[in-house]
């Protein structure tokens, strides 16, 4: 990873990570991966397959053999010892991916985004550290609209994120417009700010 720029950028879901990101990689010219559809990819895993129905059961699979996402997160969410073999078998996964794809970029700016970032290794590997923001009402409204889901649903998923501490970041974006208004703004003197520190 000598000579690239590595930018973490997390918070909950429904802050507008996706958002910033792709409008901060524009100015920035620079590459995203999003480590939330990478650990979808681990999830067709033959071997990751195997050891998830060891500890789930076949009712996460549905017909052709693909693993039913919602079905798995229910029973993740509500056993604790079982979500930690599911996140340290799609962690290893995609820290690996990951390594792989910033190594084969060819872009000096790789942007990494995730809600799980500060959890990972790349997190303290990275250059520059954002962390996005939003009130609870709001963002959660974003979220149920997003993604279909139930309040029920997205209370149980998100007891398991990791608290942010402040002080391990380089920026903090509060992100409280329901359109995102100001985002495009923000990220142009984001990257004015990165660019003026490695160049």
């Amino acid at each position: 990873m000598k000579n690239k720029i590595l930018i973490s950028v997390t918070g909950k879901s429904g802050t507008g990570k996706s958002t910033f990101s792709k409008m901060l990689a524009k100015f920035l010219n620079a590459e995203i991966f999003e480590l939330d559809k990478i650990s979808h990819l681990s999830l067709k895993d033959d071997k990751i397959k195997e050891e998830l129905l060891l500890v789930f059961g076949n009712t996460i699979f549905d017909e052709s053999g693909e693993i039913k996402r919602k079905e798995l997160g229910k029973l993740a969410f509500n056993d604790g010892a079982k979500l930690k073999i599911l996140n340290k078998l799609s962690q290893d996964f995609m820290e690996n991916h990951t390594q792989m794809l910033i190594e084969n970029s060819a872009h000096k700016y790789i942007i990494l985004e995730y809600a799980l970032l500060s959890q990972m290794k790349f997190f303290s590997e990275s250059d520059y550290k954002i962390l996005m923001k939003s009130s609870d009402e709001i963002r959660k409204n974003r979220v149920l609209i997003r993604d279909n889901i139930s309040k029920e649903y997205l209370e149980s998923r998100e007891k398991n994120l990791p608290s942010y501490q402040e002080k391990d970041f380089d920026e903090i974006i509060e992100n409280n417009e329901s359109f995102f208004e100001n985002l495009e703004l923000i990220a142009k003197i984001t990257s004015n700010n990165i660019i003026e520190k490695f160049e």
